[in-house]
């Protein structure tokens, strides 16, 4: 994998051309590298709609990878107690860190722990 930039995982025209050759290229070079097939992956994920289809190929690369596949059951108390401890936390408020693409994030601030919490227990209550 070493001849191609991880870069062009990121360009959805090269992956709309060769979207099998890009799964390809990174099932061949998990054992090798994993940390650079698992940087190409998250880049391809951005846009994942070009690859429909490959879906059981994704899903497989995703664990193969070690990248988590579901969320652990955490009860709400102790989500809330530790983002209480997060040093994002300011006066009461929490600021998320969230990732927009690579390289890219929104940092939303002034986010209510009771906001959190009520989002939380609803989202708890439906899975």
């Amino acid at each position: 994998m070493s001849t191609i930039d991880p870069k062009s995982f990121s360009d959805p025209e090269w992956l709309q051309r060769n979207p099998f050759g890009a799964l390809s290229t990174i099932a061949s070079c998990v054992d090798e590298n994993e940390n650079e097939a698992r940087e190409c992956l998250i880049r391809m994920l951005e846009h994942r709609e070009i690859l429909s289809g490959y879906d059981h190929i994704i899903d497989s690369l995703i664990q193969r990878v070690g990248l988590p596949t579901i969320l652990p059951r955490l009860e709400v108390g102790d989500i809330i107690q530790a983002i209480t401890h997060d040093k994002k936390v300011l006066r009461g408020k929490v600021r998320f860190i969230l990732p927009q693409s690579l390289g890219k994030v929104f940092i939303a601030d002034e986010v209510s722990l009771s906001l959190v919490e009520k989002i939380l227990v609803d989202w708890h209550e439906a899975t």
